[in-house]
């Protein structure tokens, strides 16, 4: 059996099912008195179905009945189901008169088999005249595996989806009149017209080679030539940048080092030393320098970001049989998206702190480091930067939520689970890797601006100071601790995909414990419980006499500042998750399957699907708290860049060494 994408043209499909049937028995064809479907005599476009069921009886107590032998298997798993499907027809009596007439020429054009939403147009007229009915007692289906018990499949998806029953329910009461039916008919007629005769020539997907997401935005797909041609155009700039000033560096005497240093560039002040291992460090940051200038570009207009599909597993058959592609994002579809939904404050955002401000800043640490520009302010700057760099990490708090929301399962009878997956692609993790590397950037950067060595003295051993920083501390692990415990998102489906999914709610263990992605889940674990941890540990440590003025210290301390996002993860989901994710939903899934969406809303006056996002305040208070502290902590480190001044001796041969040695001894002191 080959089943095409029959449900909606939006459906890139794989299939893995096989259907045998070995054998197909009728039984009890006594009790059907009268089954039959033929035009009437006096009116050739009438149509006549009719049929009469007797119910059983003490001297009849059987039903008429369908029984299939067969095997359903999965070819590439080599395993296979065998079993009997028995259906046991309704007794009673229903009689349908219509009129009918087939649009032959629209027929011999249409896919077989025609879309479902598409069906109604291949008929030039249908209404029904007469409805009459008397039903004794529904049907029942029932499936016997051969290795196992006996399942009744409608009765068992009842007892799992109450909601969805009694939504079939209340349909078919609401169109059991005639006129009812008939209103509903040309009703869903004018709805699928314009869909089912004029397909968007750009609708999402138009070939199966076709590279475009849903908004139409084309992207390259990953490959090993592509990183090539990246890390060998990273080396050539980073070369180009520092060998021939490398050649050009000289030394300058102390009496003139103010006026040399004015002159010099960051990447001067590094090749200052002139020896192996200083050429080998400016190398080293001009590349970490054009990688994240590449990968942010391949990120924003290159590679695709995430992908949404459903698939269906059947245990028997030892997994997937079933996978539909129902729609794929690129960076910019994802903002375009935000933006049609009508949720501009998440649009703005997200351009703003994953594109312009990454950009910005690329900018403004390449004047630093090619150019004497901003002498002076140098380090106040790059420790802005640091703080106005973690914004591009809001990214890892949109995805991982909105990929919670969007994960569902939904059991099936007969072992089925049909289960619906977002999954990140190569582009969400190459722009967590861009806003990495560009911290890491800045802080190497810091690592060749000596610090005025009084200032930071006087800032250390101020007891306000040490207080903030316990209480901030404290913040941190209390905050960090009540969030893991308690909820702080509630996720409530609703309109008709309510009916089979059941609300959900996360506190931070459950929504690390539900990440089926290994990388996601370790990347957000590092950024909110051990960077922050990590905060806290360095802040001990730098009371510590023993460990205050290790090398080892220093790197905690800069680089738990610098990837804590405690901070932007809370604020982020308050400010623009809540309110966004939701209308993003609604709009991607409304639109992209227009055509279901309209049916439904005829049939059950409700769209698809749509979210409702709730602030749980429990967790909440404690995300809050913990980016207050973490936030803190970070604010009280960069201070000291703020307050003193960068001294005019870095490209002095010995004023790297004495500066280190003054700011060693003043650290020992605290």
């Amino acid at each position: 059996v080959h089943i095409s994408p029959f449900v909606d043209g939006n459906l890139k499909n794989e299939v893995d099912l096989v259907v045998n049937v070995d054998s197909l028995e009728l039984d009890g064809l006594d009790q059907v008195h009268r089954l039959g479907l033929g035009l009437a005599e006096d009116e050739p476009a009438t149509w006549l179905l009719e049929a009469n069921s007797t119910c059983p009886t003490p001297v009849a107590p059987w039903r008429s009945s369908a029984a299939m032998n067969g095997s359903v298997s999965s070819p590439s798993r080599g395993r296979a189901a065998l079993g009997t499907l028995l259906a046991e027809m309704p007794c009673g009596s229903l009689a349908i008169e219509a009129d009918v007439m087939l649009d032959l020429w629209r027929l011999l054009a249409s896919p077989l088999p025609p879309r479902a939403t598409c069906a109604l147009l291949l008929f030039q007229e249908l209404t029904l005249r007469n409805i009459s009915h008397s039903l004794g007692r529904p049907g029942e289906l029932r499936l016997q595996p051969q290795d196992g018990p006996l399942q009744r499949p409608l009765a068992d998806f009842c007892l799992q989806h109450s909601k969805a029953c009694a939504l079939a329910s209340d349909i078919a009461s609401k169109y059991s009149e005639v006129e009812s039916v008939n209103s509903l008919i040309r009703e869903l007629r004018n709805a699928t017209r314009d869909a089912c005769l004029h397909p968007a020539v750009e609708s999402w997907p138009l070939e199966k080679d076709d590279l475009r997401d849903v908004r139409g935005y084309r992207y390259m797909r990953s490959t090993v030539e592509l990183w090539i041609f990246i890390v060998v155009i990273a080396l050539l700039m980073a070369a180009a940048f520092t060998f021939p000033k490398a050649s050009r560096t000289r030394f300058v005497p102390a009496s003139s080092a103010d006026r040399a240093a004015e002159r010099s560039s960051l990447l001067a002040c590094s090749l200052s030393p002139g020896s192996r291992l200083a050429v080998a460090r400016s190398f080293a940051i001009s590349f970490l320098l054009v990688i994240t200038l590449l990968l942010r570009l391949c990120v924003n207009f290159l590679l695709l970001s995430a992908t949404v599909d459903a698939s269906v597993l059947v245990d028997s058959l030892g997994g997937e049989i079933l996978k539909y592609d129902i729609v794929a994002f690129t960076w910019m579809g994802t903002g375009h998206q935000f933006w049609l939904a009508g949720d501009y404050v998440c649009a703005v955002a997200w351009f703003t702190t994953s594109m312009v401000a990454p950009y910005l800043l690329i900018a403004a640490v390449l004047v630093l480091w090619l150019t004497p520009l901003w002498f002076g302010w140098r380090r106040s700057i790059l420790r802005a930067g640091l703080l106005l760099g973690r914004c591009a990490f809001q990214e890892v708090e949109t995805y991982s939520l909105t990929r919670a929301s969007l994960n569902s399962d939904v059991p099936l009878a007969a072992g089925a689970l049909v289960k619906l997956r977002a999954h990140l692609e190569v582009g969400a993790y190459l722009g967590f890797a861009s806003a990495g590397s560009l911290l890491v950037t800045l802080l190497c950067m810091l690592a060749v601006i000596p610090v005025e060595v009084q200032s930071a003295r006087r800032w250390s051993r101020g007891i306000r100071k040490r207080r903030l920083d316990a209480a901030a501390s404290v913040a941190v692990v209390v905050g960090v601790v009540i969030w893991l415990c308690f909820d702080f998102i509630y996720i409530k489906t609703t309109q008709l995909a309510s009916v089979v999914l059941d609300p959900k709610s996360f506190s931070l263990a459950n929504l690390l414990s539900s990440m089926e992605d290994p990388l996601l889940c370790v990347t957000v674990s590092l950024m909110v419980i051990v960077a922050p941890a990590a905060q806290v540990l360095a802040s001990v440590l730098t009371q510590w006499k023993a460990t205050a003025g290790s090398y080892g210290t220093a790197l905690l301390v800069e680089f738990s500042h610098a990837f804590s996002i405690l901070d932007l993860f809370a604020g982020a989901y308050i400010a623009t998750f809540v309110l966004g994710v939701g209308p993003f939903v609604s709009y991607t899934f409304n639109t992209g399957f227009e055509s279901i969406c309209s049916a439904s809303k005829l049939t059950t006056d409700m769209d698809c699907v749509d979210l409702d996002i709730y602030i749980q305040w429990g967790g909440t208070a404690g995300a809050l708290l913990a980016g207050a502290g973490s936030l803190t902590l970070a604010v009280l480190h960069g201070l000291k860049d703020f307050t003193s001044r960068e001294p005019g001796e870095c490209c002095s041969p010995s004023a790297s060494s004495r500066n280190v040695e003054e700011l060693g001894m003043a650290l020992s002191e605290q």
